[in-house]
C-alpha cells in the first residue's frame, strides 16, 4: 500500500470510531433517559397502589356513613309515628274536655 492509501484507511478509520464514539454517547444517553423512565414508571405505580388504597378506605367510611344515615332514618321515623299518636291522643283528650264542659254546662243548667 502507498502512503496516500494508507493515509486514507486511517483517515476512514479515524472517522468511523469518531462516529462509533459519537453513538455510545447517544446510546449511553439513552440508557440514562430510560432508566429515569423507569423509576419514574415505578413511582406512579407506588402512587397508583396508594390512591387504590385510599379509594378502598373511603368506601368503608361511606359504607358505615349510610349505615349511620339508615339508622337516623329509622329513628325519624319512629319519633314521627311517635308525634303522631300524641297527636292523636291529644285530639282524643280534647275532644274529651269539650264533652265534659258541655255536660258540666247541661248540669248547671
Amino acid at each position: 500500500m502507498t502512503e496516500d492509501t494508507t493515509n486514507l484507511v486511517l483517515e476512514l478509520l479515524r472517522r468511523i470510531r469518531a462516529s462509533q464514539e459519537h453513538m455510545e454517547e447517544e446510546l449511553s444517553d439513552v440508557k440514562l433517559r430510560l432508566s429515569g423512565l423507569e423509576q419514574g414508571v415505578g413511582q406512579f405505580g407506588t402512587a397508583f397502589a396508594n390512591l387504590q388504597s385510599s379509594v378502598g378506605q373511603i368506601q368503608i367510611s361511606m359504607g358505615s356513613f349510610h349505615r349511620r344515615t339508615d339508622r337516623l332514618e329509622t329513628r325519624s321515623d319512629s319519633y314521627t309515628a311517635r308525634i303522631e299518636r300524641l297527636e292523636d291522643q291529644s285530639n282524643a283528650t280534647d275532644q274529651r274536655l269539650k264533652r265534659i264542659e258541655e255536660l258540666l254546662k247541661q248540669i248547671d243548667a
